[in-house]
This record gives C-alpha cells, structure tokens and sequence, in this order.
C-alpha cells in the first residue's frame, strides 16, 4: 500500500534500515567497494556464506571477513531475523521506488 502513493516515502527513509543502506551505499561510493550489494545477496542467500561467496564471485573467506566488517560499520546483528526482515524490505522497496 505504501508504494501505491506517489511520494509517500516518510516511512521508508525514516527508519533504521534505510539510514544503514543508505550509510553503507555512502561508504561503497567513497571506497569504491560493492558492501551494499554483497550485504544484499547475503541476506538473500539466507547468511549462506558458500552461496553468497559464489554468487558475488568471492572466496568464502574474503566474503566472511566484509560481513564482518559490515556488521562493525553498521553496528547491526545479522542473527536478529527481525532486523534482516526489516533490511530486506528496505531493499526491496528501495529498489521500486527507485525503479531499479
């Protein structure tokens, strides 16, 4: 219902999860580094770290050490189902909004 509205957003860009993609988009674009996709597909892949490695084209090793980094930039615990619903929704309804 929320993307329904031309222009409602407020709910969107006033929580959490949107200050936490949007800070690590920030860190990405500054570093030229890809964290915000990687984050993405981790928590697509269900924190699977072999299918996420694979389908970011990492090794398994390199992909578990920038989770961890991610975790400490973000200060955000990915074993909290609640927080990693709430960042996928915000992906998602990011990527309609912004026709992605």
């Amino acid at each position: 219902m929320l993307l329904l509205e031309p222009g409602n957003t407020n709910i969107l860009t006033a929580g959490e999860p949107y200050k936490w993609l949007m800070s690590l988009r920030e860190y990405d674009k500054q570093h030229n580094m890809n964290n915000y996709d990687v984050l993405y597909k981790y928590l697509v892949y269900e924190r699977h770290a072999a299918m996420t490695a694979e389908a970011t084209s990492m090794s398994r090793s390199n992909l578990v050490y920038r989770i961890g980094r991610i975790k400490e930039m973000l200060g955000v615990d990915f074993d909290d189902y609640h927080i990693r619903m709430k960042l996928i929704i915000t992906y998602e309804m990011m990527k309609v909004i912004e026709g992605l």
